[in-house]
């Protein structure tokens, strides 16, 4: 039992998912684990989202990592973002290499979900978490 997304962009463990967000907060210079809702347990704690500037890669990094969607106006904003992050992901792999369901790197696992993003845009549906 993992994660499950549509479209092909997640297949894998909750841990690697959480792990692939980290990795993508530490490409961008955040520290998820200081942000509300990672913070603790409660979800109460922690900086407020609204608090930082807008940027397409938190509509992947404020999710709920077992359910819900990915709204079809933020999957192309997403994906371009996530292309962007992919030389600093392959900097952070070089580092810290993957392991489990992250073992081909937080870049190949970022354009992945790149990908899938694209497929439902194309489709004009948007990604959902299971």
């Amino acid at each position: 039992m993992g994660l499950d997304t549509t479209h092909d962009c997640w297949h894998g463990a909750y841990s690697a998912f959480h792990r692939f967000r980290h990795g993508i907060a530490r490409a961008i210079g955040l520290d998820l684990a200081s942000m509300r809702g990672f913070a603790d347990s409660t979800g109460r704690a922690g900086i407020a989202w609204e608090m930082l500037k807008p940027d397409p890669i938190h509509a992947l990094l404020n999710h709920s990592d077992c359910e819900g969607e990915i709204a079809v106006a933020d999957l192309l904003p997403l994906a371009a973002r996530l292309d962007e992050l992919i030389p600093a992901l392959e900097a952070i792999d070089r580092l810290d290499p993957g392991v489990g369901h992250l073992s081909d790197g937080l870049a190949a696992a970022a354009k992945r979900f790149a990908d899938g993003l694209r497929r439902a845009a194309d489709e004009g549906v948007p990604v959902e978490f299971r």
